[in-house]
């Protein structure tokens, strides 16, 4: 899955623009080429990577993937307390940084929901200034490919980021590499790997 929506990656967006986002899956593409440490949220920065993209992006896409395509914006609180943005669009969810849980295995549930004010989603600075950031990078990246005479690739080719620590040629579970806790194994978009227990307060990784 790249993201959750991915079947109605077709809906059209609401408004005139430039030519190469017409659809909910150009936007994906997009935005997956535009994400940057600079536009996640503040607290993920330190452990935002090439291979989790997606990761602390949820409000600042969910803003513009309704300044585009209208529809509504939703929010759900995760067992850890934190909140996950995300967008329904003609009674379907929509959720373009779902890989960020995808990735290690973690299950999201969208019902019930909150449905949020797009003001109140704009309100805090960080979040205003990290949407700004993000509308950049984006703008750029539709400039280059303008340039370019490119059109938005129609698949994902997912840098994976290496880990830091290899598994043990034993086998046995290592510990993680950030933190030092116990680490458990995983399935996740790239295969099995291990992944900290102490997940999501850390990300550590380790390749099997």
């Amino acid at each position: 899955m790249l993201f959750y929506g991915e079947n109605h990656k077709d809906i059209k967006r609401i408004n005139s623009g430039n030519p190469h986002i017409q659809t909910i899956g150009n936007l994906y593409n997009a935005l997956y080429e535009s994400w940057s440490k600079e536009t996640a949220y503040r607290s993920c920065q330190a452990d935002w990577n090439e291979g989790d993209r997606s990761y602390g992006q949820c409000a600042v896409t969910a803003m513009i993937v309704f300044d585009m395509f209208g529809g509504t914006i939703h929010r759900i609180r995760n067992n850890d307390g934190s909140t996950h943005y995300f967008n329904k669009i003609d009674g379907h969810y929509f959720d373009l940084t779902r890989e960020q849980f995808d990735l290690h295995n973690i299950p999201v549930k969208y019902e019930p929901n909150e449905t949020m004010d797009r003001k109140y989603c704009g309100r805090s600075g960080d979040t205003l200034s990290r949407y700004k950031k993000l509308m950049n990078n984006l703008n750029n990246y539709l400039d280059s490919l303008e340039s370019s005479g490119n059109a938005i690739h129609e698949e994902i080719v997912v840098y994976e980021a290496p880990a830091k620590v290899e598994a043990t040629a034993s086998g046995e579970t290592p510990n993680c590499p950030n933190c030092g806790k116990p680490m458990i194994k995983r399935s996740g978009k790239f295969g099995e790997f291990y992944g900290c227990s102490d997940f999501p307060k850390c990300r550590g990784t380790v390749n099997i």
